[in-house]
């Protein structure tokens, strides 16, 4: 046994007992906007706001959106660096047309990373698109 196995052991009892929690339903919001336009505006909003590179000190944010032929999108929000790869997302949000003129915008929200103490947190980005979707377009978060 080398000097540092009792080192990597406490290191993976400590990241074992961290565990993210998957996005789950924060927010449910009708829009008297059609599907594809509530998705475009998601998407652009999205990328503007919280799409970001990794740098040594903070990991980037991927945003993915896609369109299906069948009314509906799915916008993503993933965290992601060159020593991590790309995690699961940590944020949904879907996007369903109800009619021509209407649709609804289902938000889930997740973890997005642990601190060292175990405490894992959300970045609260749900309540950005509560906002983009009344007419707000700042970026808040």
């Amino acid at each position: 046994m080398s000097a540092k196995t009792p080192f990597l052991v406490v290191l993976g009892v400590i990241f074992a007992g961290c565990a993210l929690s998957p996005p789950t339903e924060t927010a449910r919001v009708s829009s008297d906007k059609s599907m594809k336009e509530v998705a475009q505006l998601i998407e652009k909003q999205a990328k503007s706001c919280w799409e970001r590179s990794a740098t040594i000190w903070k990991d980037g944010i991927m945003i993915d959106a896609r369109m299906s032929l069948y009314d509906s999108a799915l916008i993503s929000a993933a965290r992601w660096s060159s020593d991590i790869g790309i995690q699961d997302e940590f944020l949904v949000i879907e996007v369903a047309g109800e009619s021509d003129d209407t649709s609804t915008v289902i938000v889930k929200e997740g973890d997005y990373g642990c601190g060292m103490s175990g405490s894992c947190s959300s970045l609260g980005l749900g309540a950005d698109v509560i906002r983009w979707l009344e007419g707000d377009l700042a970026c808040g978060t």
